[in-house]
């Protein structure tokens, strides 16, 4: 579902650039998962 949704974004950036966004969003996004499921 993630891929799907910035799949369109993947062209723009490079490789490295691409596996940072990533790694930041995923980060960004367990933390918030994390914190909606221990409240």
């Amino acid at each position: 579902m993630i891929d799907q949704r910035f799949h369109g974004y993947y062209p723009i950036l490079s490789t490295i650039q691409k596996d940072l966004f990533l790694e930041e969003f995923y980060q960004k996004g367990l933390l918030a998962v994390q914190r909606a499921y221990s409240l």
